[in-house]
């Protein structure tokens, strides 16, 4: 048994599958744990920037995209400046 909590799916997916160069699909699965090979740099901002409007911690982002939670906070250090405070 995992000990991952169960988390709602996260839809990114409306009507277009792209989103200029960022594959919407890629970041759909990339956000609710399945992140697939080959993920583009501004794909896996972009599932950053939607995990921490859902109010996930860089841990947890880090975690889910298979990062470092170095890079993530790199990537969004105001957004993610609460948590440091909140620590």
């Amino acid at each position: 048994m995992s000990d991952r909590i169960a988390r709602p799916y996260i839809r990114v997916v409306q009507a277009a599958t792209t989103r200029g160069a960022i594959d919407l699909i890629a970041v759909e699965r990339a956000v609710n744990g399945s992140r697939p090979e080959g993920m583009t740099d501004r794909e896996l901002r972009e599932a950053a920037r939607i995990l921490i409007g859902r109010g996930y911690s860089a841990t947890a982002i880090a975690e889910t995209l298979r990062l470092s939670s170095i890079v993530v906070r790199r990537w969004y250090p105001a957004e993610l400046a609460r948590e440091l405070v909140a620590s």
